[in-house]
């Protein structure tokens, strides 16, 4: 659906805070980050 396509950079596990920063930060094509804390 519609929101898949808004959700375009995953960062996985909480322990990569880092990288979930540094996209909303630099990354001008980010529309939305997202942390994935558990698998499916």
């Amino acid at each position: 659906g519609w929101l898949a396509r808004f959700l375009t950079h995953p960062v996985k596990g909480l322990e990569n805070y880092a990288e979930m920063m540094r996209l909303l930060m630099e990354e001008k094509k980010a529309i939305k980050v997202y942390v994935e804390v558990a698998g499916e």
